[in-house]
């Protein structure tokens, strides 16, 4: 495959190698014999057609090792001009965007509730350490009371977790609901109007009234800012799939570059469907194995992050070792580093090809050819090595 992807640069300098040298070393002379040709042309010629056939596999080793080396897996080399030609790109928001390491910023309580009565039956009820929200407000709640006040929280019982909603518990014999306001509704328990939208509020509900609220923050990822500008300049549309568009989705997608008709919300399915609406030319899918199997077997390029088991897709175009949207940054890198290398190699080629204007009259001699050619392929090896080392990690 990594030959078939360079077949006609190579097949170029093959080709070129074959005639020229044809031409420069066997043709008649003045009295109908057979002479060699100029040596300074054939110096050019074999220099120009070793730099035009192996620069662009070079590069191309060169790009696929490095992103090797930072945790990007790509299937084939073949991936590296596909990513680089992509009209529009879709993240998903969970993970990709955003850090995942959520924390409380501010917490609101109604009058005559104890603070450390509300806290420890939302930690009481919160009980799954391996669920971000759950972390979040055990970190905050030892933060603020004590780790050994946590540890002596009453115990909870009959525990029922409502997928994207939140948690419904019993605590000391009343009833706990901690979760979005959605979820407080439909238990019949009133919520302020200004946060019944706003996905980043936890409610606390006990016995069947609202004791606090609580805001949880999760931090746009540093390189969201660098993978937008990488996408601007190349002119590919950004885009955000996620199952919820709520002000923390926004947000992200504003730091990508993306207007707030680009997020695309709903279940796995709605997203697709809301893909294929677009109408649009090579769409790539960037998204967790888990999370958004189904948008990245139908993408026409695929990006996905390692699951959390540790297996191996073979059925994604690039893998990415560790999550966040910077791996994507280091596959459009990767993906710019190769193109580089082959067109800096074309480039030097026809420098070559040019400098054979000299050598036939005899400007330049045999040991001028031998050091043009030795400086051509040498610096075009070390601009795309230089090129390889600045590549950014993540």
């Amino acid at each position: 495959r990594l030959g078939a992807r360079h077949a006609k640069l190579v097949g170029v300098g093959i080709l070129l190698a074959i005639g020229m040298l044809t031409y420069v070393l066997i043709r008649k002379g003045p009295a109908g014999g057979f002479v060699v040709a100029s040596p300074a042309i054939t110096v050019l010629v074999l220099g120009s057609s070793w730099v035009v056939a192996w620069g662009p596999l070079f590069a191309t080793l060169s790009a696929l090792g490095a992103a090797a080396k930072r945790g990007v897996l790509f299937r084939s080399a073949e991936g590296l001009d596909a990513i680089e030609n992509l009209n529009a790109v879709a993240f998903a928001s969970r993970g990709m965007l955003t850090t995942g390491q959520l924390g409380v910023d501010k917490e609101e309580l109604q009058p005559g509730i104890d603070r450390r009565d509300a806290l420890l039956h939302l930690v009481a009820a919160e009980h799954d350490p391996h669920d971000p929200v759950s972390a979040a407000v055990c970190a905050y709640a030892e933060a603020t009371l004590g780790a050994e006040t946590v540890a002596a929280r009453p115990p909870a019982r009959l525990f029922r977790s409502i997928p994207g909603q939140g948690i419904i518990a019993f605590v000391q014999d009343r009833e706990v609901v901690a979760g979005h306001a959605a979820l407080l509704r439909a238990k019949g328990i009133v919520v302020d109007a200004g946060r019944q939208t706003d996905g980043r509020w936890l409610h606390l509900a006990v016995g069947g009234t609202l004791w606090a609220s609580l805001h949880l923050v999760d931090p746009i990822r540093p390189e969201v800012a660098h993978v937008a500008r990488r996408l601007r300049h190349r002119g590919t549309r950004p885009l955000v799939i996620t199952p919820t568009a709520d002000q923390a989705t926004h947000e992200a997608a504003a730091a990508l570059g993306a207007p707030a008709e680009a997020v695309l919300a709903g279940d796995a399915g709605d997203q697709v469907a809301a893909l294929k609406s677009l109408e649009l030319k090579r769409v790539g899918v960037v998204g967790s194995l888990d999370d958004d199997a189904l948008a990245l077997e139908d993408a026409e390029f695929s990006v996905g992050v390692m699951d959390r088991s540790g297996e191996v897709a073979d059925d994604v175009d690039v893998l990415l070792l560790r999550p966040g949207v910077g791996g994507f940054s280091v596959a459009l890198a990767c993906a710019g580093t190769a193109r580089f290398g082959a067109r800096l190699a074309t480039g030097a080629g026809v420098l070559g090809i040019l400098a054979m204007g000299p050598a036939a009259l005899e400007w330049l001699d045999p040991a001028g050819a031998v050091v043009l050619s030795l400086i051509l392929v040498g610096a075009t090896g070390l601009a795309i090595r230089v090129r390889t080392r600045l590549l950014p990690h993540y």
